[in-house]
Protein backbone atom coordinates (compact mmCIF):
# COMPACT_ATOMS: atom_id res chain seq x y z
CA UNK A 1 0.00 0.00 0.00
CA UNK A 2 1.00 3.49 -1.15
CA UNK A 3 -0.18 7.04 -1.27
CA UNK A 4 -0.01 9.38 -4.45
CA UNK A 5 2.06 11.56 -4.29
CA UNK A 6 4.60 13.79 -6.56
CA UNK A 7 7.08 13.55 -7.19
CA UNK A 8 6.86 10.01 -6.22
CA UNK A 9 4.58 7.71 -4.11
CA UNK A 10 5.26 7.55 -0.02
CA UNK A 11 6.54 5.14 0.88
CA UNK A 12 8.62 4.47 -2.25
CA UNK A 13 8.39 0.69 -1.60
CA UNK A 14 5.10 0.41 -1.16
CA UNK A 15 5.55 -1.04 2.43
CA UNK A 16 3.21 1.09 4.13
CA UNK A 17 1.51 -0.96 6.61
CA UNK A 18 -1.82 0.29 8.20
CA UNK A 19 -1.73 -1.11 11.45
CA UNK A 20 1.64 0.92 12.47
CA UNK A 21 0.01 4.47 11.62
CA UNK A 22 -1.57 6.76 13.81
CA UNK A 23 -3.92 9.92 13.21
CA UNK A 24 -3.54 11.94 15.95
CA UNK A 25 -5.59 14.77 16.64
CA UNK A 26 -4.40 17.95 18.76
CA UNK A 27 -6.03 19.95 20.41
CA UNK A 28 -9.67 19.39 19.43
CA UNK A 29 -10.85 21.16 22.79
CA UNK A 30 -12.88 23.53 23.39
CA UNK A 31 -10.42 26.30 24.49
CA UNK A 32 -8.54 25.84 20.65
CA UNK A 33 -12.17 25.90 19.40
CA UNK A 34 -12.80 29.25 20.04
CA UNK A 35 -9.61 30.57 18.84
CA UNK A 36 -9.83 28.72 15.75
CA UNK A 37 -10.74 30.37 12.08
CA UNK A 38 -13.13 28.49 10.35
CA UNK A 39 -13.08 25.65 13.26
CA UNK A 40 -16.41 23.45 12.29
CA UNK A 41 -14.33 23.23 8.93
CA UNK A 42 -11.25 21.89 10.69
CA UNK A 43 -13.06 19.40 12.77
CA UNK A 44 -14.91 17.94 9.47
CA UNK A 45 -11.82 17.39 7.86
CA UNK A 46 -10.33 15.46 11.37
CA UNK A 47 -13.11 13.22 11.18
CA UNK A 48 -13.44 12.56 7.72
CA UNK A 49 -9.51 11.92 7.58
CA UNK A 50 -9.86 9.51 10.66
CA UNK A 51 -13.17 7.53 9.18
CA UNK A 52 -10.90 6.65 5.70
CA UNK A 53 -7.73 5.74 8.38
CA UNK A 54 -10.26 3.55 10.61
CA UNK A 55 -11.25 0.92 8.39
CA UNK A 56 -7.50 0.12 7.32
CA UNK A 57 -6.15 -0.59 10.64
CA UNK A 58 -4.88 2.56 11.78
CA UNK A 59 -5.32 3.68 15.56
CA UNK A 60 -7.34 7.19 16.11
CA UNK A 61 -5.50 9.23 18.98
CA UNK A 62 -6.48 12.09 20.67
CA UNK A 63 -4.16 14.30 22.91
CA UNK A 64 -5.86 16.54 24.80
CA UNK A 65 -3.33 19.86 26.18
CA UNK A 66 -3.48 21.63 29.40
CA UNK A 67 -1.91 22.75 32.49
CA UNK A 68 -2.56 22.81 35.97
CA UNK A 69 -1.65 26.68 36.49
CA UNK A 70 -1.99 29.87 34.96
CA UNK A 71 0.86 31.70 33.35
CA UNK A 72 1.25 35.07 34.61
CA UNK A 73 -2.54 35.38 35.72
CA UNK A 74 -3.43 33.66 32.93
CA UNK A 75 -3.89 30.33 30.66
CA UNK A 76 -1.76 29.58 27.97
CA UNK A 77 -3.58 26.39 27.46
CA UNK A 78 -6.46 25.43 29.23
CA UNK A 79 -6.75 24.31 32.58
CA UNK A 80 -6.99 20.52 33.26
CA UNK A 81 -10.37 19.89 34.39
CA UNK A 82 -12.41 22.84 33.12
CA UNK A 83 -14.64 23.19 30.58
CA UNK A 84 -12.29 24.32 27.96
CA UNK A 85 -10.14 21.42 28.72
CA UNK A 86 -13.02 18.74 27.47
CA UNK A 87 -13.14 17.49 23.60
CA UNK A 88 -14.98 18.52 21.42
CA UNK A 89 -14.93 15.28 19.66
CA UNK A 90 -16.76 11.92 20.87
CA UNK A 91 -14.05 10.25 23.02
CA UNK A 92 -15.21 7.45 21.56
CA UNK A 93 -13.97 8.29 18.22
CA UNK A 94 -10.47 7.85 19.07
CA UNK A 95 -8.78 4.60 20.21
CA UNK A 96 -6.96 6.54 22.94
CA UNK A 97 -7.18 9.66 24.98
CA UNK A 98 -3.86 11.00 25.87
CA UNK A 99 -3.03 14.42 28.32
CA UNK A 100 -0.20 15.93 27.26
CA UNK A 101 1.08 18.84 29.58
CA UNK A 102 2.06 21.46 26.96
CA UNK A 103 1.45 22.46 23.39
CA UNK A 104 3.72 19.27 22.59
CA UNK A 105 1.76 16.01 22.24
CA UNK A 106 4.97 14.32 24.06
CA UNK A 107 6.13 16.63 26.75
CA UNK A 108 4.36 14.67 30.07
CA UNK A 109 2.06 12.21 28.70
CA UNK A 110 2.55 8.82 27.75
CA UNK A 111 2.28 8.99 24.09
CA UNK A 112 5.61 7.41 23.45
CA UNK A 113 4.96 4.68 25.36
CA UNK A 114 1.89 4.34 23.51
CA UNK A 115 3.16 4.11 20.05
CA UNK A 116 6.01 1.93 21.14
CA UNK A 117 3.85 -0.61 22.95
CA UNK A 118 1.71 -0.87 19.41
CA UNK A 119 4.53 -0.83 16.89
CA UNK A 120 3.19 2.36 15.71
CA UNK A 121 5.87 4.53 14.02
Amino acid sequence: MFVEADPYPWPYDGGLVADRLARVICGAQRWFYSRTAQPNDALDRVARIASLMRPSGASIVAVRHGSDHHHQGRPVLPLVGSSDYQLIIEASAADALIDAAGIDAFYGSNIDAYFRARGID
